[in-house]
């Protein structure tokens, strides 16, 4: 099978061992895994987007919730460090969540403790990677309950791609009963106080951190990135597409059916003339289908401070960028470190964009 890359997204492959036999027989030269795993290699595009080579075979993309936070995680630690902090990750219900209660199909990565002891004791400590449990709260129904969930997965996805962040932050979420976008309320402590969220949002956006990840970002997009290995069109000739004349001279009466739909009766001559216009000599140069955009198909991070039109769920639906952070909604002590903000995103849209930039990255490094 000719098969550059593959994307793995059904989410039940966690482990590099089983990423692997996608490659065996040389039926894919690489693989994309997406959804969190135990120990694939974390590329977060564009944060952490220098950690692939052209010879790795083998990454996870992480999922929409790592990402999201990871997003935030990265631009406050670099603007202003992270003592410490606790996240609730709120998130509308999936489509592999039950409508009424029952069983529960989800599988988390807490450790189960009861497990650990008898492994211990029966001397097989060596072997262990990771027990599961299930999350037994996700088999209620997903459209009468908020249900909390453990998210320690989405911690380990997130302390794989920044390993500074380990010890410092805690991560829960909770499943609500809404289709729209999901939402992050991120208490911390920082390094160096800040007046107000409204400071905060306005050094975050102006900050070099930001602006590297913009240029990133851009650079992934088509118009530039795919220009810089994609072969140039040559000059073609105008096609010579015939000219055609079409007399329609009616003779029929319409009527109306019982919808309203008007049906043609009668007889009709139709005629066609055809005169085809052949030019031999006549060259034009294509225009590029590639073109450098003016501005950015959408920002890596979005600040909503419209005093007029505060932000709400459904405002998020289908946006583009990694993260909205929710000026009006944060809080903060006055000169204080102690602070709490609140961001948005969409689970869908914005995750797969990510992965499309992440896929013309590799792409190019692959073939630079």
């Amino acid at each position: 099978m000719d098969v550059e890359y593959v994307l793995e997204a059904s989410e039940h492959l966690v482990k590099l061992e089983d990423a692997e036999k996608h490659l065996s027989g040389g039926r894919a030269r690489k693989v994309v895994v997406i959804g969190d795993t135990v120990d694939i290699p974390i590329i977060f595009y564009p944060i952490s987007y220098r950690k692939y080579q052209r010879g790795c075979s083998i990454i996870s993309a992480g999922s929409a919730d790592a990402l999201a936070f990871a997003t935030l995680l990265h631009l406050l630690e670099k603007e202003f460090g992270i003592i410490e902090g606790m996240a609730t990750l709120l998130t509308g219900f999936s489509s592999d969540q039950r409508i009424v209660d029952g069983p529960s199909s989800n599988v988390g990565f807490r450790l189960n403790t009861t497990c650990l002891s008898l492994v211990i004791s029966l001397r097989f400590a060596n072997s262990l990677v990771h027990l599961f449990v299930k999350e037994w709260r996700l088999g209620r129904g997903a459209a009468q309950s908020i249900i909390p969930y453990n998210l320690e997965r989405v911690l380990h996805t997130i302390i794989q791609s920044m390993p500074d962040m380990a010890g410092k932050i805690l991560i829960t979420g909770c499943s609500v009963p809404v289709d729209s976008s999901s939402a992050i309320d991120f208490t911390c402590r920082l390094s160096r106080p800040v007046a107000s969220a409204r400071e905060l949002a306005d050094i975050l956006r102006e900050s070099n951190t930001l602006k590297t990840l913009e240029a990133i970002h851009m650079k992934c997009q088509p118009g530039w990135l795919l220009s810089q290995w994609c072969p140039e069109i040559p000059e073609l000739k105008k096609s010579d597409l015939p000219k055609v004349q079409c007399t329609v001279i009616p003779n029929a009466t319409y009527r109306s059916d019982v919808q309203g739909i008007p049906e043609l009766l009668g007889e009709e001559e139709v005629y066609f003339a055809t005169k085809r216009e052949t030019k031999t000599s006549d060259i034009t140069t294509l225009e590029p289908l590639l073109q450098k955009p003016v501005e950015l198909a959408a920002d890596v991070v979005h600040f909503w401070q419209n005093e007029d039109d505060c932000c709400v769920g459904r405002d998020i639906l289908s946006s583009g960028c990694m993260m909205t952070l929710d000026v009006h909604s944060s809080l903060s002590i006055p000169d204080g470190s102690l602070i709490k903000l609140i961001a948005w995103y969409d689970r869908d849209m914005s995750f797969c964009k990510r992965i499309l930039d992440l896929l013309v990255y590799m792409r190019y490094v692959d073939h630079s």
